[in-house]
C-alpha cells in the first residue's frame, strides 16, 4: 500500500482509486457569463417583465443582506474577485430586451431565482 507522509492512502492505491477530475466542472463554472447574459425573467416582483427577455447589466453584491453596504459589480471579473455570485444575498440588475434586439436603458432589480439562467443551474 502506498501512503503519503501522513499515512493516508494515495490516489494510486487501488482500494481508493484516482481522485475525480474536477477541472472540467471548474472550467464550466468559470465559463458562465453573468454580465451581458440574456435570459428570461420568470419572477413575480416585476409583473411587467414576467416572460420577457432581459439582459443582466450589473450585480449588487450583498444587497439582500445589507442594501446600504452592497457593492455594484459591472464585470464578470469583479464578480469573481468578490467571491462569485451569491444567489442568497446578491441582486441582479436587468434591462428588458425589445423584440428588435434593442436593450432598454431602464433597469430593474431581480433575484437570481427569478431568472431562467439561474434556475437551470
Amino acid at each position: 500500500m502506498t501512503t503519503d507522509n501522513d499515512d493516508r492512502p494515495t490516489t494510486t492505491d487501488p482500494k481508493v482509486g484516482p481522485e475525480p477530475d474536477t477541472s472540467r466542472l471548474q472550467a464550466q463554472v468559470e465559463a458562465v457569463v453573468i454580465i451581458g447574459a440574456v435570459t428570461t425573467y420568470l419572477g413575480s416582483e416585476h409583473p411587467y417583465l414576467t416572460g420577457h427577455r432581459v439582459k443582466i447589466t450589473a450585480v449588487h453584491h450583498g444587497a439582500l443582506v445589507s442594501p446600504d453596504d452592497s457593492e455594484i459589480l459591472h464585470t464578470d471579473e469583479d464578480i469573481s474577485a468578490a467571491g462569485g455570485l451569491d444567489t442568497d444575498s446578491d441582486i441582479l440588475e436587468v434591462a428588458p430586451v425589445h423584440a428588435d434586439g434593442r436593450v432598454s436603458w431602464v433597469t430593474s432589480d431581480a433575484q437570481a431565482g427569478s431568472l431562467e439562467l439561474f434556475r437551470e443551474m
